[in-house]
């Protein structure tokens, strides 16, 4: 199997995995395809052992996109009331919901630093606009 970076072996019942950070200790996050690219997950990699990170239970699956030196990971997942992407940390394999801004389109968080702290967008009550939003500690927007 030829790999082109950033894509990496997959496993059994995965269509493709695409690697979207790395920090210090080595751990990489992204996504990976389930066989007919049905639903992405969110994945953590250990070295070469990937794990994936529980989503919210939407149909469109969850995906990861930054993570920080405890092995917090920042993303979104797909909710199962709405079918709305939710922006969250995933502490372990467990994603906790950040507040975003009222919109019903939903929010995204895009990377986590040593503080905790997320960033990402978030669409606005209406709707009408994505606006970009930091996270601290206490997963609120400030």
């Amino acid at each position: 199997m030829e790999l082109r970076p950033p894509f990496s072996p997959v496993w059994v019942g995965r269509a493709e995995a695409l690697r979207k950070a790395l920090n210090a200790s080595g751990q990489s996050v992204g996504e990976s395809w389930t066989t007919g690219n049905a639903i992405r997950d969110a994945v953590i990699w250990n070295g070469s052992t990937p794990t994936i990170l529980t989503g919210l239970g939407g149909a469109g699956g969850s995906l990861a996109y930054g993570i920080n030196t405890s092995g917090q990971v920042a993303g979104e997942s797909w909710t199962t009331n709405n079918g709305i992407r939710d922006a969250v940390v995933w502490n372990g394999t467990t994603p906790t919901i950040l507040t975003g801004l009222g919109g019903a389109g939903g929010s995204s968080a895009t990377d986590i630093n040593d503080a905790g702290q997320s960033v990402g967008w978030s669409y606005v009550t209406g709707n009408a606009i994505q606006d970009a939003v930091i996270w601290n500690e206490r997963r609120r927007p400030s």
